[in-house]
């Protein structure tokens, strides 16, 4: 038994090494994804968001459930729309596959953009608030180093924990705006919610930009280093 579990360990590793750099995406994963207003774009066929109206308002799809920790939950969605006129129950698999019948069947993209799988296409846009004070965000490539925020506002503090030292650090976060959009407005379109610029400070200090992969994974990256980090359900403070 001993050596088939060792010969697991290296057939994984070996499976891993393969992937080459989408090894590290396999590993963080795309924890939680949905909750919030997702508002329907009027014209798939073309890149970006047009506003879709349905009557005053613009045509959106409220996912009400949602999920920072979890994979597999359960989903009620209320919508405006011809296809999806009410509130409907159902279900979200592997954090990106959405099933609700009679309203929506598809898949998150990423944080800000979901597409349905069955029946006319449908593409859904969304302002993904990362609210970066919930759980701990752990570097998923040495969890001795752990960063809590002090809060979900867009220019923001932290810490960064590595044994027994903490770093205190600056994090902007700059936010989609599709509900802008979807209000009649013309800003220029930001379609995707990334860290701008996170900072640890040092002897030379580090300053990080970022993508989100799902709700609760994030990727920082500057020139010859990257720090994946999984958001998970604890508790901790920068005092």
């Amino acid at each position: 038994m001993k050596r088939f579990h060792v010969l697991c360990a290296i057939v994984a590793a070996l499976v891993l090494g393969a992937c080459g750099g989408d090894a590290a995406v396999a590993i963080l994963g795309t924890l939680g994804a949905g909750g919030g207003e997702w508002f329907v774009d009027a014209n798939a066929g073309v890149a970006g968001y047009q506003r879709a109206a349905c009557g005053a308002d613009a045509c959106k799809l409220v996912f009400l459930s949602g999920s920072l920790y979890q994979r597999n939950y359960a989903e009620t969605v209320v919508g405006n729309t011809a296809d999806c006129p009410g509130t409907f129950t159902g279900t979200v698999t592997d954090a990106v596959n959405v099933s609700v019948p009679g309203c929506f069947e598809g898949r998150f993209v990423n944080v800000n953009e979901a597409v349905s799988t069955k029946g006319p296409a449908v593409h859904l846009y969304f302002d993904f608030d990362p609210q970066m004070d919930k759980g701990v965000w752990v570097d998923i490539h040495d969890d001795g180093h752990r960063f809590v925020f002090d809060g979900s506002k867009l220019v923001d503090t932290g810490c960064e924990f590595a044994g027994g030292n903490k770093k205190l650090l600056g994090i902007t976060i700059s936010k989609s705006n599709y509900f802008a959009i979807s209000q009649g407005g013309t800003p220029a379109p930001v379609t995707r919610t990334t860290v701008q610029a996170l900072t640890i400070p040092g002897s030379p200090s580090r300053t990080f930009t970022g993508e989100f992969v799902g709700a609760s994974g994030l990727r920082l990256t500057r020139s010859g280093e990257t720090i994946e980090l999984q958001r998970r359900d604890q508790t901790g403070t920068c005092l």
